[in-house]
């Protein structure tokens, strides 16, 4: 790469324009893991209700 294009890059880098500051994005972010993870909680807990459902022998407590 050239000095030229270097500096073309860095020029489009910085001119990007800041909407969100840097705690928006990585609460945004947090927000968005805290979501999926709850979601993936859910579908583990109803596939495992359903295999519960299916088997019940093989989930009882042991007494």
């Amino acid at each position: 790469m050239s000095a030229d294009s270097d500096s073309y890059m860095e020029k489009q880098l910085f001119s990007i324009p800041v909407k969100r500051s840097r705690d928006e994005v990585l609460n945004s972010a947090l927000d968005k893991i805290k979501l999926f993870s709850s979601l993936e909680a859910q579908q583990m807990k109803a596939l495992f209700k359903e295999e519960r459902h299916k088997h019940p022998r093989r989930y009882c407590a042991r007494s």
